[in-house]
């Protein structure tokens, strides 16, 4: 693949010659030996650099390093007056390699994710056509050099400019910016119809979370069609690329903390509704309300971590601590979350049944009880909650495996499936939590808002039937009727009765 040519048709025979460094405690790192010295052959054609042992052994940065380091390789190399240094220099023109062939370093398909670092210009002034080739390939190569010298260079454009060619790439990109449009309609139209009905209260986590769902759809979307994967290079760097898509994640992932608040309301909520357990799941709300501040802030510390890798500056840790940092608090942030989903929605579920326990008793003592279904919102709870933390897993599994997989062809359509189905997965999960009509009928349950509204069950006498406002609130030995607002959805209860715009 070239570096500072896009000639796919380009192809020439002649010498072979590897590059050798001298020693850089003798001489200025990453210098070449000069071509005029004899340790070359005369008209060298082809000039293979291995990069891979350059960076570590000869003090080499980069690709534009080693064009700088080693002026007889740019354009503006220029003779000097004496007669000795221009037949010098015409010589080293002369045996002036017509390609020069770098290891790639990005320990796979070569073309992205390479060590451009430092003044890229610089590759734009070899003399010399500039291409990547595999560290595995120059490594054959070198074991082949002292049986042969003589190649013939055939020239393409490379593995991702092909990709992005392909067919497979057109459908996919078609479908799944199908899906993604979708996904900001869907979360668009909701968000309106919302502002029509109840009108925009900067209080409202309902509308802030259409408003997220819409922003990091919105995000994804242009940078799915406009750079899959920071393969074109000239259009967006690797370092500006992975902080929009990292921004895209981090919205999507403070949606789901977000989302705990008014979980974690409803399930105290519906506690005092059904009178289970009520001390104990308020002092548990609160250590979980923290715990999910503190996520909100391993997330926020894991994004930084991830991005210092492609720092061009260069940061003084190891890529692997930064790896591992990253995944630790990934799985940090994940686990809290899990455990807070999952904690509160089994309270809703024994909650539950402690409610159908309570209506059968009630039952058998031929006291009033609402003919309404607790089954139904058994199973749609532990449904809601269930689908919930698969696609919290699903989306952090998949952000946590791409930093290992190597920069291949297979691995850019593992990250691209798994990130794009999981994107969109988790965009419905969170608007059916929003605004779904099976949401809308998972439980129908009394709300009890705040210790002043001292409404404690949900059942209705024979005589207030045929008066939804009218509700009957029974204890153990007492039964009393009093006029208090209608049935709360548990949409209702999680964002309040003005966020619901179904």
């Amino acid at each position: 693949m070239w570096i500072n040519s896009f000639d796919d048709s380009y192809s020439l025979t002649g010498s072979l010659v590897i590059g050798e460094f001298l020693d850089p405690k003798t001489s200025s790192s990453c210098t070449l030996y000069h071509p005029s010295t004899p340790k070359y052959v005369k008209d060298i054609t082809v000039l293979l650099i291995r990069f891979d042992e350059a960076l570590t052994n000869y003090g080499c940065s980069s690709y534009a390093d080693v064009i700088q380091r080693n002026e007889w390789l740019q354009h503006n190399f220029t003779t000097q007056t004496t007669s000795e240094t221009t037949n010098e220099t015409n010589d080293s023109l002369s045996n002036l390699p017509m390609v020069i062939i770098f290891t790639s370093m990005n320990d796979g398909d070569p073309g992205i994710r390479e060590k451009y670092y430092g003044n890229v210009d610089i590759l734009s002034k070899s003399e010399s056509k500039l291409a990547l080739i595999r560290v595995s390939d120059a490594k054959e190569i070198s074991y082949l050099k002292p049986k042969t010298s003589f190649i013939n260079f055939t020239s393409d454009s490379g593995p991702w400019i092909n990709l992005l060619k392909s067919k497979d790439w057109k459908i996919w990109s078609i479908l799944f910016g199908i899906f993604y449009s979708s996904m900001i309609i869907l979360a668009f139209s909701s968000f309106i119809l919302a502002i029509n009905q109840y009108k925009f209260d900067l209080t409202n986590l309902r509308l802030w979370l259409f408003i997220a769902i819409l922003s990091y759809s919105f995000i994804l979307l242009v940078i799915f069609e406009y750079d899959p994967w920071s393969i074109r290079y000239n259009y967006l760097s690797e370092l500006n690329y992975e902080i929009i898509v990292m921004t895209a994640y981090y919205i999507l992932c403070l949606c789901y903390a977000i989302f705990l608040f008014p979980w974690i309301k409803a399930t105290r909520n519906l506690t005092e509704v059904v009178n289970y357990n009520i001390g104990f799941v308020r002092k548990l709300s609160r250590i979980f309300q923290c715990g999910t501040g503190l996520a909100i802030l391993i997330k926020t510390t894991s994004i930084i971590f991830y991005l210092l890798q492609f720092s061009p500056n260069g940061i003084k840790i190891s890529l692997m601590i930064l790896r591992v940092i990253f995944t630790i608090l990934e799985s940090l942030f994940c686990l809290i979350i899990i455990c807070t989903f999952g904690t509160f929605g089994v309270i809703i579920f024994f909650a539950r049944i402690h409610e159908q326990k309570t209506r059968r008793r009630r039952s058998r003592e031929h006291q009033p009880v609402s003919r309404k279904s607790v089954r139904k919102e058994i199973f749609l709870s532990g449904i809601l909650t269930i689908i919930i933390i698969i696609s919290l897993i699903f989306v952090t599994l998949q952000e946590v495996i791409m930093i290992y997989l190597p920069i291949t062809i297979e691995s850019f359509w593992i990250i691209r499936i798994t990130n794009d189905v999981s994107n969109i997965f988790s965009g419905l999960v969170l608007i059916i939590g929003l605004y779904s009509n099976t949401i809308g009928k998972y439980s129908h349950m009394m709300y009890s808002g705040s210790s002043d509204e001292n409404i404690t069950t949900s059942t209705f006498s024979g005589d207030s039937s045929n008066n939804p406002n009218v509700i009957t609130s029974i204890n153990d030995d007492i039964i009393t009727t009093t006029n208090v607002r209608n049935k709360r959805t548990t949409i209702e209860i999680l964002f309040g009765r003005n966020s619901l715009g179904l």
